[in-house]
């Protein structure tokens, strides 16, 4: 979801190797999940559910999770070598055709 949402509101691929794009998409996601994840839990357990601060207190793990998952990728594609072919694959480009 957080994904699409991505395309769709900058009309364009999200670019891997952009720190600007992985921090976007790491707030879209944090933003989605908890949502749905409160809308889901709110709905199937609401006697679960003690205030609105934990929609928040969700969104906040949720980002520094993604964020920190997003360095973690980051730095082990430069670490491995691999970051060149994100770099290139990230690119928006359409494919050649042969």
């Amino acid at each position: 979801m957080a994904l699409g949402l991505f395309k769709l509101l900058k009309e364009r691929k999200l670019q891997l190797a952009s720190l600007s794009d992985l921090i976007q998409m790491c707030l879209l996601y944090a933003l989605l999940n908890a949502m749905v994840h409160h809308f889901c839990w709110a709905y199937q357990q609401p006697y679960l559910l003690m205030s609105a601060s934990q929609l928040p207190i969700m969104v906040i793990g949720d980002l520094l999770g993604a964020l920190l998952g997003a360095y973690v990728f980051t730095l082990f594609m430069r670490r491995s070598g691999l970051y060149h072919l994100v770099e290139r694959l990230s690119q928006d480009k359409p494919p050649e055709s042969t």
